[in-house]
């Protein structure tokens, strides 16, 4: 969080910014919350799996937190992904009636 902070200054102190002088990459790791396996050694896939890409990413990127739904809410992946996108699903409780 602290280095988010920090980037944050630096293109405060920087004035205006133009779109395309930043650089972003965009990973969303959608499916990779999985539970240990036996015939992993008791690691879950992601655990077990050879992610040097991954890992590289990890060390020197910035990492944030974003509520998709609504604080509290765990959206099944659909609706999670399509919110990263910028599509804006709420949470609805209603009763579907048939005649």
């Amino acid at each position: 969080m602290q280095a988010l902070k920090e980037s944050s200054k630096k293109l405060g102190n920087m004035g205006s910014i133009n779109n395309s002088d930043i650089r972003m990459i965009y990973v969303l790791l959608d499916g990779v919350g999985d539970l240990p396996h036996p015939d992993l050694d008791g690691k879950t896939p992601l655990e077990a799996a050879n992610t040097p890409t991954l890992d590289k990413l990890a060390r020197n990127g910035v990492i944030g937190e974003v509520i998709s739904v609504g604080e509290g809410i765990a959206p099944e992946s659909d609706i999670a992904v399509f919110n990263m996108l910028g599509y804006r699903f709420h949470h609805v409780d209603y009763a579907v009636e048939a005649s």
